[in-house]
């Protein structure tokens, strides 16, 4: 009666290993033809204050929408790495293509990873950058057609400390810094912090297109205070949204 329970009892547990593990392989990193797309928790990077995204809005969005599209807004067809990817769980997608057409999102099915995760779009990250990964492209995450007008770049981080921080919009002309806006921010507690521009100059005026510099300077504070000292690159086409 014994053997045959301990029988019994290993067919169900093999049964429901294969019942599992078809799911967790689908899930993994792997080569989907037009993407690279899967759960890579090794590559999930940390640190004290660490940028999540470029990003451009308004972005659309539709918890429940069947595909999703990233897009970067751009003058002419460039060459482009692409990352859409989630630190939490560790969800990457990135693009084969590294050419980018204006006006040509890329987009890739929910339910082949993200759906299997309960991972949704609100909670994913974008970063764009120039092939050497020194250049940011703000991107836009939707779950539509994404709209043609740019009304402000969000930058996004997470903090592991209260910060101060002092901010600077800052434009590239003839191989020095110029200001265009400047801030002050104070958080109490670490977490995900936003930083916004709306593409203008202190006194309102639409920033000439060019590349720019979001410069954060101050500290974090841990068990002991750590210096920041961030600087993203970036483009901006010089065409807000009224």
């Amino acid at each position: 009666m014994w053997e045959r329970l301990t029988h019994c009892l290993i067919w169900f547990a093999f049964t429901l290993t294969l019942a599992v593990l078809p799911a967790g392989a689908d899930d993994r990193w792997q080569d989907r033809g037009d993407r690279f797309e899967g759960i890579r928790p090794e590559n999930v990077r940390g640190g004290d204050f660490e940028l999540l995204g470029v990003h451009v809005e308004p972005c659309p969005l539709d918890r429940q929408a069947p595909r999703l599209y990233v897009s970067v807004p751009l003058r002419e067809a460039t060459d482009l790495q692409v990352r859409v990817w989630e630190p939490e769980s560790g969800y990457w997608m990135v693009p084969t293509r590294k050419s980018f057409q204006p006006g040509k999102p890329f987009d890739w099915p929910r339910d082949a990873v993200l759906a299997r995760r309960n991972v949704f779009v609100d909670q994913l990250y974008v970063l764009a950058t120039d092939p050497l990964e020194v250049l940011h492209f703000p991107a836009r995450l939707t779950t539509s057609a994404p709209p043609s007008e740019v009304a402000r770049y969000v930058f996004r981080f997470r903090s592991r400390g209260g910060v101060s921080l002092q901010t600077r919009i800052a434009r590239e002309e003839d191989g020095r810094l110029i200001d265009v806006r400047t801030d002050r921010r104070d958080e109490r507690y670490g977490g995900l912090l936003s930083f916004s521009w709306d593409g203008r100059d202190a006194a309102g005026s639409v920033a000439p297109a060019g590349v720019y510099h979001l410069k954060l300077d101050g500290k974090v504070y841990l068990q002991s205070d750590r210096d920041v000292n961030v600087d993203v690159r970036f483009v901006h086409h010089g065409k807000p949204a009224p």
